[in-house]
């Protein structure tokens, strides 16, 4: 799963790992795999394993703020973005397995690989706000800590 890399090297693999999705990119429904971990203030209900992932905003909301403050040179320098929750979701069951196997050495409790429809789960993620974090099938699958400083530290929308 991990080979040693340059880290360059390692960092564009990592960020050519996954995709952002904030709309299902199939015409039909197809079984995407996903991670759910059960919850340890309500004993006996599970939740979704997100990763927070840093979204870029719009280019005009940056213009809006230079406008505001008379400064239109300032727009090119001005980034936003904020934090969502990134559902993970990978193409094959063996591939969140070996994630979820990762993710235990690390987590209190089991982490379980669940099958969804796409349409399903692109539903559930609009209702909650989120996104989904595409992970299909490659050679290369980082590790969790990867994974999360990649998606922490911006985005491929």
């Amino acid at each position: 799963m991990h080979r040693h890399l340059h880290p360059v090297n390692e960092d564009e693999m990592v960020r050519s790992s996954y995709q952002i999705l904030t709309g299902s990119p199939w015409l039909l429904p197809r079984p995407l795999f996903v991670l759910a971990q059960e919850s340890l203030l309500h004993e006996g209900q599970g939740s979704l394993y997100c990763l927070q992932t840093r979204i870029s905003q719009e280019e005009g909301a940056m213009d809006e703020l230079a406008a505001v403050l008379k400064r239109p040179g300032l727009a090119s320098r001005l980034s936003h973005s904020r934090l969502k929750d990134g559902v993970l979701a990978f193409d094959r069951a063996e591939d969140a397995a070996r994630f979820a196997t990762c993710l235990e050495a690390d987590l209190a409790g089991e982490v379980q690989v669940m099958e969804v429809d796409s349409r399903q789960l692109f539903l559930l993620t609009g209702d909650a706000a989120a996104l989904v974090v595409y992970m299909p099938w490659s050679e290369f699958s980082p590790l969790p800590h990867q994974l999360a400083a990649a998606l922490a530290a911006g985005n491929k929308l």
